[in-house]
């Protein structure tokens, strides 16, 4: 069954409860725009300088996502979604992206978004309301590919909603580790969880 090519209410509640983790490994957070695991583990594959605001700093990132190794509900959850491993890549302003295979369905979809804090505003990803995202579905029969793009807009909630803790596991030393989340993934998901509620927002995907 090919999914949906838009964010779908069917994409499911991201869990509260939490998952044994190594300590002292950097923790960032990473977009997905599909369905969201407890959390991912990640390898950085490269990240290169680019200059924001006046400053010289990291600029592009790119990582390999995939389901964390131990065995526990949520991982396993994660495993049974058949969508990691996975790449995203996002860089310091706005953009956030990556390809991912619904491995059941046959289906790879490539994707992009543009996090704005209201309408022509790039202000950055902390304070994002409103995100341009372009899909590309790709599905490929025996003889022949089919592709489909479409254009989504999407919501401060489904933003807020739709950012995964991630635990770096290999790359560290290509990222400025100083600026990521100094929390493990249970705090990450509590303050999270709270941030929601702040907003008005539900705990999980809609």
């Amino acid at each position: 069954m090919t999914p949906s090519p838009s964010p779908s209410p069917s994409l499911g509640q991201r869990a509260l409860t939490t998952v044994p983790i190594t300590p002292h490994l950097p923790v960032t957070d990473v977009f997905q725009l599909g369905p969201v695991p407890a959390s991912l583990e990640a390898s950085v594959v490269f990240s290169t300088e680019g200059v924001r605001d006046g400053y010289l700093g990291y600029g592009l990132e790119r990582y390999v996502v995939d389901c964390p190794a131990a065995r526990s509900p949520e991982n396993d959850a994660c495993r049974s979604l058949r969508l990691y491993p996975a790449e995203v890549y996002r860089d310091q302003s706005t953009i956030q992206g990556g390809v991912q295979t619904f491995r059941d369905a046959g289906v790879t979809m490539t994707w992009r978004c543009e996090l704005r804090e209201d309408a022509g505003d790039d202000s950055g990803v902390d304070d994002a309301s409103t995100a341009v995202c372009d899909q590309t579905l790709i599905v490929a029969h025996s003889k022949t590919m089919e592709m489909t793009t479409i254009t989504t807009s999407l919501d401060k909630c489904y933003i807020e909603q739709h950012f995964a803790p991630v635990v770096v596991t290999a790359g560290a030393e290509k990222l400025d580790v100083e600026w990521m989340n100094g929390d493990l993934p249970p705090a990450y998901i509590l303050d999270w969880a709270d941030e929601l509620s702040s907003m008005g927002c539900p705990h999980g995907p809609r």
